[in-house]
């Protein structure tokens, strides 16, 4: 279905992203932080 809407050219559809691991030992004294982009006004 996702696949139907997006050939139409007027629907773009998000998928999620997979996850990621997180290796706090590669760069000593690392930590971990997360950004969160929540715009809601449009994909561009």
């Amino acid at each position: 279905m996702a696949s139907a809407l997006e050939a139409t050219g007027d629907f773009r559809m998000l998928r999620r992203l997979p996850p990621r691991t997180f290796k706090p030992d590669f760069i000593p004294g690392a930590r971990l932080a997360l950004y969160v982009d929540v715009e809601t006004t449009g994909l561009d």
